[in-house]
């Protein structure tokens, strides 16, 4: 079971915060059983100013809380460290046209020179198919790359 975050880590009776935005990544991490999480851009809590910190918070809970579970983190916080505690995701594309492609390939590879081993992107942009022929471009190169 996974998990998208995009707010803080803990609001939980948090005066101000609206009930329906309020969470305990504990209590989802411990009762629910999420051991999948993915931080997001719109993170508005504590790793929004330093996405490290949030990351490695996050992990720390997943260790403390979910019977020593190894944490998969995926976010878009990339920050030097980041490599400790989660994978990068390039965030959303259109897709559908050869740019994206010519986008993202120099992003790898920059990602794997800085010392980011574990990288992933959308097929084809966030909606696909848009184009037959770069769909299945899309998935071949990524194929490998993965």
């Amino acid at each position: 079971m996974g998990l998208w975050t995009q707010s803080d880590l803990e609001t939980e009776n948090k005066e101000g915060v609206s009930p329906v935005m309020q969470r305990s990544i504990s209590k989802e991490i411990g009762t629910a059983g999420v051991r999948v999480l993915k931080t997001d851009v719109a993170w508005v809590g504590p790793g929004y100013s330093f996405g490290l910190n949030g990351i490695a918070e996050a992990a720390g809970k997943f260790v403390q809380y979910g019977d020593h579970a190894r944490p998969f983190i995926v976010t878009l916080d990339g920050w030097a460290g980041s490599q400790r505690y989660a994978g990068i995701w390039t965030g959303d594309q259109k897709g559908g046209e050869w740019s994206y492609i010519d986008f993202e390939i120099p992003t790898y590879i920059g990602n794997g020179l800085s010392g980011q081993p574990n990288m992933g992107s959308d097929m084809d942009g966030i909606v696909g198919r848009l184009n037959p022929v770069v769909n299945i471009r899309d998935f071949q190169w990524k194929t490998f790359t993965l």
